[in-house]
């Protein structure tokens, strides 16, 4: 109404839309709150309605983009290490057409991947060997423009949401 009363932003959106994806509602944020205004974490699930905070399995965003490369399902494996900012390494399995945040998030490895793999941040920046990084696709503009924000950049830098796993991690160190 127009009593005057303020109403809270999340009360003024449709009650149809309030579950959107992760994916979509990271790009929601109202300074440090989501829309339900529960605290923001990567660690904290999506439904207000939960009662502890869970991991999140993959956005459905990033799930539908393993569909469409055909990587979904994929049983074969590779071994590769993760070195957490800490210096800490993780040995790990990984399914080849994951990415490397996914990946990292299902191993509890540090790599935030803020915006959840839609290229509006740089937190999932790994540096990569330089013979594993001549093997990948290069970089699309949108990764480009998204590394140029990173900090400690270098020539064999990329988005860990952005990296999918192939064959040729067999063995690989990624920082």
């Amino acid at each position: 109404g127009s009593n005057g009363a303020v109403r809270p932003l999340w009360a003024m959106i449709p009650t149809s839309t309030r579950s959107l994806p992760r994916a979509i509602t990271s790009a929601t944020l109202v300074g440090q709150r989501r829309l339900w205004n529960t605290p923001f974490s990567p660690k904290t699930t999506l439904h207000p309605a939960a009662a502890t905070p869970a991991r999140n399995p993959p956005s459905p965003f990033l799930q539908h983009r393993a569909w469409l490369s055909g990587s979904a399902g994929a049983d074969e494996m590779v071994n590769l290490t993760m070195v957490e900012p800490s210096g800490t390494e993780m040995k790990l399995k990984a399914k080849l057409g994951i990415s490397l945040l996914d990946l990292a998030r299902e191993n509890d490895v540090e790599l935030e991947g803020a915006c959840e793999g839609t290229l509006a941040c740089s937190t999932c920046h790994c540096i990569m060997e330089q013979g594993l990084f001549d093997q990948l696709p290069p970089p699309e503009e949108e990764e480009l423009d998204m590394l140029d924000l990173a900090a400690a950049l270098t020539d064999t830098s990329r988005l860990g949401c952005q990296v999918h796993v192939t064959k040729a991690f067999e063995g690989a160190r990624i920082v």
